[in-house]
């Protein structure tokens, strides 16, 4: 396992630190080889095997820094190196006195390998003064002594210099270990805050995806809203052309009911003339038979003509019903139409959270996000646009709606005022058939007509109520012959309104559909705005931090 995995969840230090302890365990590690064999050419048995366990302590440093045991690794090579100075300063030649210099150059040693191994700046003052005690107690213990019996000179000048050296070099390998822990804290939660910011930069990015997709949606559902809204104009123009046959049906059944009206008239007339004849005089038997054969004649004709009109009623009672299933399916699109504009202005709420949470995270980001928070208050008023937009389009459909099933219901009863018209035109029909039987009864009985005179009479009475009731029937069926052509006048005006309403609610859909677009292409821009910002904020990212692992990791979750 790689070192930058062992050490993936320590502090920035130790993972700096790190590789830097391995190359100096591998680097004592192949030197101390040499070192040994040399001894060994040279007979110093003793050497060698202290060596030789410098290099197991080595070794075991290497295995324990592969485990995550830093601390140890990087105490193996300090202590080491510190106790192989010791023993050189106290092995070194004490008559002169500038043995003392040597003392302090070799405790420097240990001094710098503390500031590349150690992860705290407290190190390089622990070697410091384990070098200031080995300097002045080799001084006092041996260099001192020696000199002061050899050449009778004194060591307090270079002890106070090598003194002060060792001060000041671990001085400054404090400040400069402590300088570079702080700079490698700061370049860290630079790193992680550049992370943090690309990390917020990326789900920016994904919600402007999220508003292009959504526009590109409502998109889709304008253009079925505009197919239904094609459809509806097609029904409402055979809509308007049904009303207008229905209106010329109603219109020539209504001339024949007048017909029939004066024809009834007619015949009233003549029977209350054959009744004056029968009561005047037996001697009008062929006259009164020629005029019954008439009557025969008239009443074929008028059950002729109420045999046309019950077709022509039926036909319009059929074309009503057709009204009313146009009306039904009218009346289920607008219901679509409603649920359509529902999941649009739902679309618009959406937006404008969307664009809400979009100004937040650009608040977030502080000065390189206002740029941002401009976009995303646009994209707010346009999602309030559309959902007022689709507010406006609701009150229309449902005013378009209300009228249709108005419209419905009198088409409604329309259909029911034909039925009854239908009925009425059998009844006179039947009536007509009877009247016609009778005629030919009265025809067969001409011949008897002297002996059935007071039946004839009888006869010609139920004829004059009959022709009564066949008058108020047409007037009846006059009156409501007049209410269906009412009814259907109704229906053309109000299947103008609807065209109008239409025409209107086509405008609007064109107006929502550039804002659409408008929103679209304003997302797509500010995609655009958010790919060249990650490709620009992840490369300087990267180069900040000093392992480059979770910055790198960052960049590739938020990449497009």
């Amino acid at each position: 396992m790689k070192l930058n995995d062992v050490y993936r969840d320590s502090g920035v230090v130790v993972r700096t630190r790190a590789p830097q302890v391995m190359s100096v365990l591998v680097l004592i590690l192949a030197i101390m080889p040499v070192i040994i064999v040399s001894e060994i050419l040279q007979g110093d048995y003793l050497d060698a095997a202290i060596q030789s366990a410098v290099i197991v302590v080595m070794a075991v440093s290497i295995v324990l820094l592969r485990r995550g045991r830093f601390r140890f690794a990087s105490l193996a090579p300090l202590v080491v190196s510190t106790l192989v100075v010791v023993a050189l300063a106290f092995i070194v030649d004490p008559n002169q006195p500038q043995a003392v210099y040597t003392v302090g150059f070799y405790m420097t040693a240990p001094l710098f390998l503390s500031i590349v191994v150690a992860d705290s700046e407290w190190y390089p003052i622990a070697s410091a003064a384990v070098g200031i005690v080995t300097v002045v107690a080799v001084s006092l213990a041996i260099i001192g002594p020696a000199v002061a019996s050899t050449s009778g000179e004194g060591i307090v000048q270079p002890l106070a210099v090598t003194v002060a050296i060792t001060v000041l070099n671990g001085a400054f390998a404090f400040l400069l270990a402590r300088s570079g822990r702080t700079s490698l804290e700061r370049i860290d939660a630079t790193t992680k805050e550049a992370i943090a910011t690309l990390d917020r930069i990326g789900r920016v990015n994904r919600d402007a995806r999220g508003s292009a997709s959504a526009a590109a949606a409502i998109g889709d559902d304008y253009q079925q809203v505009e197919i239904n809204l094609s459809q509806i104009e097609q029904q409402m123009t055979e809509l308007r052309e049904t009303a207008r046959q229905l209106m010329e049906n109603v219109g020539r059944a209504l001339d024949s009911v007048r017909s029939t009206a004066d024809r009834v008239v007619g015949f009233h007339a003549q029977v209350d003339e054959q009744n004056t004849v029968v009561q005047e005089s037996t001697a009008s038997v062929n006259e009164m038979s020629a005029s019954l054969d008439s009557v025969a004649q008239i009443t074929a004709a008028k059950r002729e003509a109420s045999d046309a009109l019950l077709g022509v009623v039926d036909a319009g009672l059929k074309a009503l019903e057709q009204t009313n299933a146009s009306f039904t399916e009218v009346s289920k699109e607008m219901t679509s139409l409603l649920e359509i504009n529902a999941i649009i202005g739902d679309i618009a709420a959406q937006t404008n959270l969307l664009s809400m949470n979009a100004a937040i995270e650009a608040a977030h980001a502080g000065d390189s996000g206002r740029g941002f928070a401009v976009v995303a208050d646009e994209i707010r008023k346009l999602a309030s646009s559309t959902a007022e937009n689709s507010r406006v389009i609701s009150e229309n459909l449902k005013k378009i709606k209300t009228s249709i099933d108005a419209t419905g219901t009198h088409a409604s009863q329309t259909t029911d005022a034909m039925g009854k018209i239908s009925n009425e035109v059998r009844e006179v029909s039947a009536a007509f058939e009877e009247i016609t039987g009778s005629t030919a009864e009265l025809s067969q009985g001409g011949r008897e007509i002297m002996n059935a005179m007071q039946v004839l009479q009888n006869s010609s009475v139920a004829v004059r109520d009959g022709s009564d009731q066949i008058a108020r029937d047409q007037e009846t069926a006059r009156s409501e012959m007049d209410r269906v052509g009412a009814i259907v006048t109704d229906i053309e005006r109000s299947t103008s309104q609807v065209g109008t309403a239409l025409s209107s609610i086509a405008a609007s859909m064109k107006h929502l559909r550039a804002t659409i677009d408008r929103s679209t292409e304003q997302s797509e821009q500010l995609r655009r705005s958010m790919d060249e910002l990650l490709a620009a904020d992840t490369a300087p990212a990267t180069r900040a931090t000093v392992d480059p692992t979770p910055a790198a990791a960052a960049a590739a979750a938020i990449s497009p």
